[in-house]
C-alpha cells in the first residue's frame, strides 16, 4: 500500500518538490464524451468532476505558446480566481527550473 500511495503522490522523488497528487478513479465515476481534435479521430474520454478549490496552481513549460497561456489565463480569472498561473524558465546556474507568475491582464 505504501508503494501505491507513493506512486500516487508523485512522479519520482525528483519532483517531489512540486506536491503534486494525482487522483485515481474508476471511469464509472465519470462522465463519458466524444473528444474530437483536428488531428485526430473522435475517442472516448472520461472527466471527473473536482472542486475548484483544489486548484492552486498551474504551471505552463519552457515551450508552452504565449496564446496557449493567455487562454488558460483568461479562463482561470473567470474559474479559478484564487489559482495562481506560473511559468517554468531555466535557472541561470543550475540545472533546474525557476517557476515565475505569469501576468494576469487587464
Amino acid at each position: 500500500m505504501k508503494d501505491i500511495e507513493q506512486a500516487a503522490s508523485v512522479k519520482c522523488d525528483v519532483w517531489e518538490y512540486e506536491k503534486e497528487f494525482k487522483l485515481f478513479t474508476k471511469t464509472t465515476h465519470c462522465e463519458p464524451r466524444n473528444v474530437e481534435t483536428c488531428h485526430s479521430p473522435p475517442t472516448q474520454e472520461y472527466f471527473l468532476s473536482f472542486d475548484r478549490n483544489w486548484v492552486k496552481s498551474v504551471d505552463f513549460g519552457v515551450f508552452c505558446p504565449e496564446s496557449d497561456v493567455q487562454a488558460v489565463v483568461d479562463l482561470l480569472k473567470t474559474e479559478y480566481p484564487s489559482a495562481i498561473p506560473r511559468r517554468a524558465e531555466m535557472h541561470k546556474t543550475e540545472y533546474v527550473f525557476e517557476y515565475k507568475p505569469v501576468r494576469r491582464g487587464g
